[in-house]
Parts: C-alpha cells; structure tokens; sequence
C-alpha cells in the first residue's frame, strides 16, 4: 500500500529560494555579533523552522573567527549541519556541541535529503540505521514531517517498506567538491559535443541518400516518357487487336457465304 503526502505544493526551486531569504535575517545579523553573541546566533539559526542551508552564514567574517578560537566546536557544528550528516555527528558527537531535540530532527532530515540525492528508493531498513531510530513509526513521523516542511517529495510504500523519493532541495556542497563537479560537467559537454558531430553526421548522409532517391526517380520517370513516346503512333493512340476480335471478324466474313449455301440447298428440296 502507498501512502502519498502532500506537502506544501511548492516546487523545490521555490523551497530553496524561501530557505535562503529565511536565512538572511540570521547573515545580517553575523554582521554585528561577536564572541558568545555569534554562538547564539549559530544556536538560533540550526533550530530556526525553514532554515536549511547554512553556508552564506558559514562564510560570514565574523562566524569564521570562531574556527580557531574557543567556540571553534559551535563552528564545526554550523559546517557538519552546513554539509554533513547525522552519521558525522555521531561519529565526532564527543567534540561537538550536545544537539537539541530541534536541531537533532533538522539534521536527520538534512541526512535523509543527501541519501536521496544518491538514490531515490530508500529502504526503511537502511534509513533506521543511518538516522538510528528505533521503529518504523518514528520514521514514517520524520518522513511526513520532512514532506509537510517541503524539503522532500515522495510516498510511503508500506508494503514494501521503501521511501520513494521524487525530488528534494538542494544542499551546499564544499569547495573541493567543486572541483569534482567541474570536471564532470565538462565530460558532460564533451559528450554533448559528440553527440551533435555524431547527428550531424547522420543528417549528412540522409540527406545525401534522399537526394539519390530523388535523383534515380526523376531518371526512370524521364525513361518512361520517352518509351511512351517512342510507342505511340504519330497518328494518335495505338490500337491493339486481340485474339477474340480476330475471332469476331472470321465469323463475321463467313456469314454471306453461309447465307448463300443455305439458299442453294432450299431450291434443290422444291424441286
């Protein structure tokens, strides 16, 4: 059995953008903020309703000062929500900043849409592993929590136990990861590139096919008149004289003969 939520009914694009606009209010505010200040700021911002990308925040001059200085775990924090997963918090939970139940829902939330930028059928199974959740209904609740914010887009297969994800908004992704994407966009265009020699090439060749086509019809075409002509008489049409005809006009010659016989043979029974 399916289950089809709808969220908000606004397209990613448009998620995206409203979570950027939410999140300018927190970059102004970055501007003037020092010491513990910037790390309420951060605090506020991770748990702030609708924010969902960070990494206009993470580069503002101010919250970068707290990278090498005794707030530099509330910074590591802003950059694991900024590209991270829960699985990374987990994993450096000792180094960082304890999460609130707010901040603890985000993240998993945030994990959930990077797992389905790698695929789009996710497996309950997995998903209880990875957000370490303890039953399917607290991950039916994250999920439809997660479509109702508009962050993900997708139905519930209960029966087979898989989230099928149909579209998602987009994370930040990491300076060196820029890089990587580069390149791949590039293969991607040379590929495009030969792909348009390639059809170029075929459109080419059938257009040069056609015009053979073309060119042996007209020249059979031309044959055939000039047979029509070389057959017709210079009188006008042809007149062809079957079998049956001839027939017709044998019996035809014969009749006054016949006719004449007959007569004979009368005058000969009268006397």
């Amino acid at each position: 059995a399916y289950t089809l939520i709808k969220g908000s009914g606004a397209r990613m694009e448009e998620r995206d953008a409203a979570g950027c606009k939410e999140l300018e209010q927190f970059v102004l505010l970055a501007k003037s903020a020092k010491g513990p200040a910037v790390v309420e700021l951060i605090t506020r911002a991770l748990e702030a309703p609708g924010v969902y990308v960070f990494g206009e925040l993470l580069v503002s001059p101010n919250i970068k000062e707290l990278s090498s200085g005794t707030h530099s775990n509330h910074y590591r924090l802003l950059e694991l929500f900024t590209y991270g997963t829960f699985i990374d918090y987990t994993a450096n939970a000792s180094t960082l900043p304890t999460l609130s139940v707010a901040m603890t829902t985000k993240l998993k939330q945030l994990t959930l849409v990077s797992m389905a930028s790698q695929c789009r059928t996710l497996s309950y199974t997995t998903l209880l592993q990875v957000l370490s959740l303890e039953n399917v209904r607290q991950l039916e609740d994250l999920i439809i929590d997660a479509i109702y914010c508009g962050i993900i887009q997708g139905r519930l297969d209960q029966e087979n136990n898989v989230l099928e994800v149909k579209d998602f908004i987009g994370r930040d992704v990491k300076p060196e990861a820029v890089v990587a994407m580069v390149s791949q966009l590039e293969t991607w265009c040379s590929n495009c590139g030969e792909m348009m020699r390639v059809m170029e090439s075929e459109m080419t060749r059938a257009n040069k096919t056609k015009e053979r086509r073309l060119a042996e019809r007209r020249r059979l075409e031309e044959e055939v008149a000039s047979l029509k002509a070389i057959l017709a008489p210079a009188g006008g049409s042809t007149s062809v004289t079957t079998g049956s005809d001839q027939h017709d006009q044998m019996l035809d010659s014969k009749q006054p003969a016949m006719k004449k016989g007959l007569r004979g043979s009368a005058r000969l029974f009268k006397s």
